[in-house]
């Protein structure tokens, strides 16, 4: 009896691995991230720390944590963007959006700063906000990311008949 419950415990404590591995790298870095450049590496920094400061905060803590790991994932992105660009005019792009999302942690770095003090518990309305619009500028910068790595549709008739 002892022998099955140790073989139940390892089947599921081991996941299996999809046919298409390579899907699965896209999609999560956090055991195989991409090489990041040198325009990025204080940025993945920041990031990082993001994540490890979130995870301390007395207000707000999962919508900071939450908001830390998007960061990083779109640090990720980029990276993997700039790297694999060959286009001029998608890299300098890229680059613009670098600078947006260094601009977007450094104020996620002070909505973590500004979670750790007293002031927020009694006015949280103008951090909401802020969380608010570091979500939405992360949101819009992945998706034009995305939007840049989409393939397209091949030409012609892709209707069902």
């Amino acid at each position: 009896m002892s022998s099955d419950v140790h073989a139940l415990a390892r089947t599921v404590s081991e996941p299996k691995l999809a046919k298409d591995v390579s899907a699965n790298e896209q999609q999560f870095w956090n055991s195989d991230p991409p090489s990041i450049p040198p325009i990025l590496w204080l940025t993945a920094i920041h990031a990082k720390w993001a994540i490890q400061a979130s995870q301390r905060a007395p207000f707000f803590a999962l919508q900071l944590y939450h908001l830390a790991l998007a960061s990083q994932h779109c640090v990720h992105h980029l990276a993997n963007e700039i790297s694999t660009n060959d286009n001029g005019s998608s890299l300098d792009l890229s680059l613009s959006q670098a600078d947006d999302l260094a601009d977007l942690i450094d104020d996620l770095g002070d909505c973590i700063e500004a979670a750790s003090s007293q002031a927020v518990a009694n006015d949280p309305s103008k951090e909401e906000e802020k969380l608010d619009r570091i979500f939405n500028g992360l949101s819009a910068l992945n998706g034009d990311v995305a939007e840049r790595n989409k393939v397209d549709e091949p030409p012609g008739d892709n209707t069902l008949q």
